[in-house]
């Protein structure tokens, strides 16, 4: 489980940062989006981590 702060996932979610669906009141996170958005992060964090 991750462990954010409600102020940056909300930050998040109203940006577009992280993907959602809006029903209602209800925020869903769509499991494969989420999990694809982090794997880009990973991917670009490990480029800009080997230039120096």
């Amino acid at each position: 489980m991750l462990e954010l702060d409600r102020r940056t996932l909300d930050q998040g979610l109203d940006s577009g940062v992280i993907p959602c669906l809006r029903v209602g009141r209800r925020i869903v996170i769509p499991r494969l989006k989420f999990i694809a958005m982090l794997s880009a992060a990973d991917a670009a964090f490990r480029l800009t981590s080997r230039v120096r």
